[in-house]
């Protein structure tokens, strides 16, 4: 028998983000301005329930970006999904 087992897939709109390797590029943005807020969706694609720890941003830049929006802390298996939004500023 398997184990209930999370699986999270990351997209934003309706192209899936790669884990590990996918990137995501802000529209270009004047250097005076905040890009619009960018929303990413957590699918769990699971049978378990996913936990959602802290989301941060890290590389280059990293203090240039923001969460803006907080996500929720489980995401139901199979078919949950919750969303956080990102800023460019």
């Amino acid at each position: 028998t398997a184990v209930p087992a999370s699986e999270i897939n990351l997209k934003q709109g309706v192209t899936v983000i790669a884990s590990g390797t996918g990137i995501y590029n802000f529209p270009s943005t004047p250097a005076t301005t905040s890009s619009a807020a960018s929303t990413f969706i957590i699918e769990n694609i699971g049978n378990a329930n996913l936990t959602v720890g802290t989301i941060s941003i890290s590389g280059t830049d990293a203090a240039s970006f923001s969460v803006t929006q907080a996500v929720g802390s489980t995401v139901a298996g199979p078919t949950g999904t919750t969303t956080f939004t990102v800023t460019f500023s």
